[in-house]
């Protein structure tokens, strides 16, 4: 699948490697697309009925991907309460980071691509329906495994083979039933 062919907003949220390339990708779509990409970055989008927590990356460098707009502190308890006060139930929906939360069958325990606690203590203490995330780019390949639960939570890890192919989730929504599909790239 194309990516100039989705016609649902593609939604950007930062990885480990993002930090002054950010502004020549961003540049670069608008001149591609005529639009501004959407950056979610400790913040809130609603895509048709779903709504979108899109978390901070906690490694490398935000300042070129925060554009200017700090969060005033990575930890969660800075930013979440606020999101989930304003939107309420559709702030539990869909929740997007690039690290895995820790303590699943999705990334190494005691690696450098464990995860991160504050997302798992965050996936706890909110139960959103569904976790996109990645980083680990070969524990989900190695082990046949995408999906894992904490709680209610469905968590899945895109998980790449940095030699091809490309892997990536479509989330979809239909009859308040929240899926997904893996798709990877011919």
């Amino acid at each position: 699948m194309e990516l100039h062919a989705v016609s649902a907003p593609i939604l950007f949220v930062r990885g480990n490697h993002e930090d002054e390339n950010w502004f020549e990708f961003r540049d670069a779509w608008r001149s591609l697309h005529q639009t501004a990409l959407l950056r979610l970055n400790g913040s809130f989008a609603e895509v048709g009925s779903v709504g979108v927590i899109g978390f901070p990356c906690a490694m490398g460098q935000e300042e070129a991907f925060s554009e200017g707009e700090p969060l005033g502190g990575e930890h969660y308890g800075y930013w979440l309460p606020a999101l989930l006060k304003d939107h309420g139930d559709a702030a539990r929906q869909l929740w997007v980071m690039h690290e895995p939360p820790t303590g699943t069958r999705l990334s190494v325990a005691g690696s450098v691509v464990e995860g991160h606690p504050w997302w798992r203590d965050a996936i706890e203490e909110h139960q959103p329906r569904m976790v996109v995330c990645g980083h680990d780019h070969g524990t989900s390949i190695r082990n046949g495994v995408w999906q894992d639960q904490i709680g209610r939570t469905a968590v899945i890890n895109v998980g790449q083979n940095m030699d091809g192919p490309l892997h990536a989730t479509l989330v979809v929504e239909k009859d308040g039933m929240m899926g997904c599909e893996r798709l990877v790239a011919d």
